[in-house]
């Protein structure tokens, strides 16, 4: 629509400026309107019109602008939140891990003290009590299962020794703590001669040592790597949640520390049930 009737130049200047400011997307609507003109209050009116639908739009358009920057704001709030929580859960998750692993730790530091109560103080350091873990882990050659160290009370506590396990197979289990494992029962077993104190290359000392392995179903390279040659074994499956969870195993340098008592067997299976109840509450 294009009237081109207007007093001055000026009035037509000012006029188109104002139509630019709010006509969206410079919309070119140049209204002339002459005083004297019959049709001055239509075209008044369609200019109002005009200007007021512009305005709207306009007003719409940053509406819908502002509207879609809260939201990337709030989103990006959000984002922030769920990091944090997320963080302060595994926090929290790591906080009731170690309060957990602390409260088993006492209970076998418990344990240990009470099955070993008649041992002298200096000879304390004879005897071990050992919670083995069950894990799985994978390689090249795919999944695997192993006995690694969860707790222990006595000689090398930090020791990062671990045992093989196979589902299907007795021979790839190796030390006693796997074959409990493998048998799900208690197994103990003594061996037939001490380590020798002292190596001088000898057969004798060599054929002492292969009867200390072999009379505890190890290898002579895997009792090499032990860093306690201990004299006795005896120990049980620990069960949780339904799964067979590792095994506690006790071991001693002198054979009669383990067997003296008819009553520590019972002990030691007890333990094991409390035990496991204990881990299925605090590590399910």
């Amino acid at each position: 629509m294009r009237l081109r009737l207007f007093d001055s130049v000026d009035e037509k200047r000012d006029f188109l400026s104002g139509c630019q400011t709010w006509l969206p997307l410079g919309t070119a609507a140049t209204v002339a309107i002459s005083a004297n003109s019959s049709g001055a209050a239509k075209a008044w009116a369609v200019l109002a019109t005009l200007c007021l639908v512009g305005a709207t739009s306009l007003s719409r358009h940053k509406c819908e602008h502002i509207d879609k920057s809260l939201k990337t704001k709030k989103d990006d709030e959000d984002k922030v939140k769920d990091s944090k929580l997320q963080a302060a859960m595994e926090d929290a998750k790591r906080d009731v891990e170690r309060a957990s692993k602390k409260a088993v730790e006492a209970l076998i530091e418990e344990f240990h003290g009470r099955y070993f109560r008649h041992e002298q103080p200096l000879s304390r350091h004879h005897n071990r009590t050992t919670l083995f873990r069950c894990v799985e882990y994978c390689d090249d050659h795919g999944s695997h299962l192993m006995l690694t160290i969860y707790k222990r009370v006595g000689k090398y506590e930090d020791s990062d020794t671990t045992w093989p396990l196979d589902k299907n197979e007795l021979t790839k289990c190796r030390g006693v703590a796997a074959e409990i494992w493998y048998h799900n029962t208690e197994v103990s077993r003594t061996a037939e001669c001490d380590w020798p104190e002292m190596d001088d290359g000898s057969p004798e000392v060599q054929a002492q040592k292969e009867l200390y392995a072999s009379s505890l179903k190890i290898t002579l390279a895997e009792a090499e790597r032990l860093k306690v040659k201990s004299r006795a074994f005896t120990g049980q499956p620990v069960w949780s949640g339904g799964k067979k969870w590792g095994v506690l195993l006790l071991d001693s340098l002198k054979e009669d520390r383990i067997f003296n008592r008819t009553n520590q067997g019972k002990d030691l299976e007890a333990f094991a049930i409390q035990l496991g109840a204990v881990l299925g509450r605090l590590d399910p």
